[in-house]
């Protein structure tokens, strides 16, 4: 266990100075997030009964299309590099590899997102609830996204069209978390409710971010074997 423990401190330290050294990795992806949430509201009309229901819609699209551009080159640069290969010779555990890689990404990429959606809450006019609220679905939903979108960015790994596939395998997958987040701002007076999504939102975030880490290894594997 701490032998375990000893890789997966040293593999969130490795890709923590990874990010650091280009901070791109993230920037990017947050500029994009900002341009979708700001681009919208001075374009589309919103009445006071939908304002909130779209700008919850909205900005979970635009978390979805900015963790997909941030994913994916997660494991192209290491697959390139030789690394993940060193890492499948050497017989460490890559389960604990991959989770480590999932988890120091998602904190980098996803924190200041949830930070930025504050913004979404001035350019909607939502109330100091409503923005509470999103940023409670979104901080329990997102996780769940990211890895899913891991999982298309290592089917991807090698191939020249990414983006397009990304798109196709992860779309799908992420509607249910992007519905059941956005209907959090129409129960807003229904507490239980809320907490019942929130509850549906965190498991499906542990699940997905246990369940893709395997799910990663096995689709790396056979791209090491053909």
């Amino acid at each position: 266990m701490k032998d375990l423990l000893n890789v997966f401190t040293r593999q969130v330290s490795r890709e923590s100075i990874s990010i650091l050294r280009e901070p791109h990795v993230v920037l990017q992806p947050l500029i994009f997030f900002l341009m979708i949430l700001g681009f919208f509201p001075m374009i589309l009309p919103f009445s006071a009964s939908t304002q909130a229901a779209t700008g919850a819609g909205l900005t979970w699209i635009a978390l979805l299309l900015a963790v997909l551009l941030a994913s994916e080159r997660l494991f192209q640069r290491p697959f390139s590099d030789g690394v993940l290969l060193q890492a499948f010779v050497s017989g460490k555990p890559m389960f604990v590899i991959v989770l480590a890689t999932l988890c120091t990404y998602a904190f980098y990429i996803l924190l200041p997102f949830l930070l930025l959606s504050l913004v979404t809450g001035v350019l909607f006019k939502f109330t100091l609830e409503q923005t509470l609220l999103l940023i409670g679905s979104l901080t329990l939903g997102a996780p769940g996204i990211f890895a899913l979108c891991a999982l298309a960015a290592a089917f991807n790994v090698g191939l020249v069209q990414r983006t397009t596939l990304m798109a196709l395998l992860v779309l799908p997958l992420t509607l249910p978390i992007m519905i059941l987040g956005s209907q959090v701002m129409r129960l807003e007076a229904m507490p239980l409710a809320i907490l019942g999504i929130y509850a549906l939102l965190a498991a499906n975030s542990l699940l997905c971010f246990v369940g893709m880490s395997f799910a990663v290894v096995a689709v790396l594997r056979l791209r090491f074997e053909d």
